[in-house]
């Protein structure tokens, strides 16, 4: 039977974390046949995530791959892609983890409505479970690309179409990070996305864990000069303010500079927080 739902797990040098997002996936006890593909982008014997993960392999629960890696979270999750047989694909960061429900309630709102993509909300957990710290403001509802020209509000944990994922060329491995929000960006430009009301991923932020998202401000430049064409002069220039304050970089004259070339007031703006800060 083929599965109608791929999850795909990427992991690298976790294997405390990979068991415990691997049996939430399972957990999910869809109505529909899914299949969970774990990538493995490690080559260091000692650090594999396959030891940890044999008895799901040999019980057919899972397809574990080993990459040639380490190559990245987005090299692993597009090489997931291609090996999904799934219509249906979602996306699981192997320091966390999905409740009850969530795959369901995402298949059936994306089966039932012509959206591009079905999320929900999330929380932030920290010490498995021991803290949990639910995230106020947060989008929900109907999602468009205006909705997230600024900073990207949607977890990794999308459920879309694959065919869509392949149209699209999947993420762009070119990103230091913030890959997902560029594919979102390219995504909505097809349609409206929709996220639940309903948190139900579990977003692990242990302070002695490291997260390629925490490095955020790197790729803010690169998303600035890929999608320029689309918001316009004075989305790029508060964008390059942005990437640069993140870095550490901008001074008053990069932002007065920002502010006259692109005709906005928001690089000066974000100057001026800083100093406030």
């Amino acid at each position: 039977m083929s599965p109608i739902v791929s999850v795909i797990i990427p992991t690298y040098q976790r294997k405390k974390g990979i068991v415990r997002a691997v049996e939430s996936a399972l957990a999910q006890k869809m109505t529909a046949h899914f299949e969970v593909i774990v990538i493995d982008d490690g080559t260091e014997e000692g650090h594999l995530a396959k030891p940890v993960l044999q008895r799901y392999i040999d019980a057919g629960q899972i397809q574990y791959i080993q990459n040639t890696g380490p190559h990245g979270a987005a090299f692993a999750r597009n090489l997931g892609v291609s090996q999904a047989k799934g219509k249906y694909i979602t996306f699981l960061d192997d320091d966390d983890c999905y409740l009850p429900g969530r795959l369901n309630n995402m298949l059936s709102t994306i089966e039932a409505n012509n959206y591009v993509f079905v999320s929900a909300t999330r929380f932030h957990e920290y010490f498995d479970f021991q803290v949990i710290k639910p995230l106020q403001g947060q989008l929900s509802g109907l999602i468009s690309l205006n909705d997230i020209q600024w900073i990207n509000d949607i977890d990794i944990g999308i459920l879309l179409k694959r065919q869509d994922f392949l149209d699209l060329d999947g993420y762009d491995t070119a990103f230091n990070n913030l890959e997902d929000w560029d594919f979102l960006l390219r995504l909505l430009q097809k349609g409206n996305g929709f996220k639940l009301e309903r948190q139900d991923y579990a977003e692990n932020v242990d302070p002695d864990r490291s997260r390629n998202s925490d490095k955020g401000h790197l790729g803010y430049r690169q998303i600035a000069e890929k999608h320029h064409a689309i918001f316009g002069d004075r989305w790029y220039g508060t964008m390059l303010a942005i990437s640069d304050q993140g870095k550490g970089l901008l001074n008053l004259q990069k932002a007065l500079g920002y502010s006259f070339r692109y005709k906005t007031i928001s690089p000066f703006t974000i100057y001026l927080r800083q100093l406030l800060r």
